[in-house]
């Protein structure tokens, strides 16, 4: 013991919370203590070699600038798991209410057939579209090269079960009240005109192998077309049909997207200001999918009722906005 007790401490002893030692404040946040360096591989590699390190060399690695610092990145919410499960506890309890609320007040007053129809080809469907999003969303988390931009897709593709839930228990309760409510969505999803130009975007979405392009795609086009086109569409038809607590759910909705939009674009805005070819790639992958995206507000604007050259311009405002803070973000850079 006495000799075990007179060794000296090797010299290259690391201390556990090295990895902290980048870090400009010297007490770091909750949100940094649980985010930093949580994945490993990135710096070290896999530890072993299987046909899946090729995928990740191709699909991550070389997907984007390999001088990227992506540590740099956090999310402007600051999310961790106990603060992203207090402030959605709140939403679900006030949604639990809500909901409660909506089956009374479809069984107080019957609503007409018109107003049905709408619900049953414009709202039950959109189940489908919304497990598409949680899975590509699952899968940037998954292909993401820091922990800061998985946990954000993490929490994400959550957000996207909570409102597949909310509108399968909706859906349900009206069923309850109109037994062949719903019968045919799927059919509904998969064959008729309103949802084709979607279908074909989400499915495209699902077999891109790329996550800088899923990103892109995902959070930059698709989900704010989503939000403009669909969850605010259907809030109006609900105020106009006397069903303004369905609007109340489409907004809750609504505050899950502007995170999702939030997080994504300060994280794309980043990467575009510190690349080596000043984000030309990217630029031409919000191209690409821009033009689906204003493809389907064509294909399915009157059906939403909605006029196709709002929904364009609120769009085109958005990317505007969204170019311009990436120029100013380059200038700081």
């Amino acid at each position: 013991m006495e000799l075990f007790m007179k060794q000296k401490p090797l010299k290259s002893a690391r201390r556990t919370y090295e990895h902290y030692s980048h870090l400009e404040s010297k007490n770091p946040t909750p949100y940094e203590v649980v985010t930093t360096k949580l994945l490993y591989y990135p710096n070290t590699g896999f530890a072993v070699k299987t046909p899946v390190t090729a995928w990740y060399k191709k699909f991550q690695y070389m997907s984007c600038d390999e001088k990227t610092d992506w540590t740099k990145f956090s999310d402007p919410k600051g999310y961790i798991y106990t603060t992203y499960v207090q402030d959605r506890q709140k939403e679900e309890v006030f949604l639990a209410g809500i909901c409660e609320s909506l089956e009374k007040e479809f069984t107080s007053a019957i609503p007409n057939q018109e107003w049905l129809e709408k619900l049953e080809n414009c709202y039950a469907p959109l189940v489908y579209p919304l497990h598409g999003l949680q899975m590509v969303a699952a899968y940037i988390g998954q292909m993401a090269p820091e922990g800061r931009i998985s946990i954000c897709s993490a929490f994400q593709a959550a957000d996207e079960m909570r409102k597949i839930e909310r509108i399968a228990l909706h859906t349900a309760q009206i069923k309850g009240l109109h037994p062949s409510f719903g019968a045919n969505r799927q059919t509904v999803w998969e064959e008729k005109a309103l949802w084709q130009p979607l279908r074909e975007s989400v499915e495209k979405l699902l077999v891109t192998n790329d996550w800088v392009e899923a990103l892109v795609g995902l959070n930059l086009c698709i989900k704010p077309l989503m939000s403009s086109l669909f969850l605010e569409s259907i809030g109006a038809m609900a105020i106009k049909h006397a069903n303004p607590l369905l609007d109340i759910v489409m907004k809750s909705f609504f505050k899950d997207e502007q995170w999702h939009w939030d997080w994504a674009s300060a994280l794309i805005q980043y990467v575009m200001a510190h690349s080596d070819d000043g984000g030309s790639r990217i630029r031409e992958l919000q191209a690409k999918w821009q033009e689906k995206t204003l493809n389907i507000v064509k294909c399915c604007a009157s059906d939403m009722g909605r006029a196709e050259l709002d929904i364009e311009r609120n769009l085109r405002t958005l990317w505007k906005a969204f170019a311009q803070v990436e120029e100013r973000v380059k200038v700081a850079a």
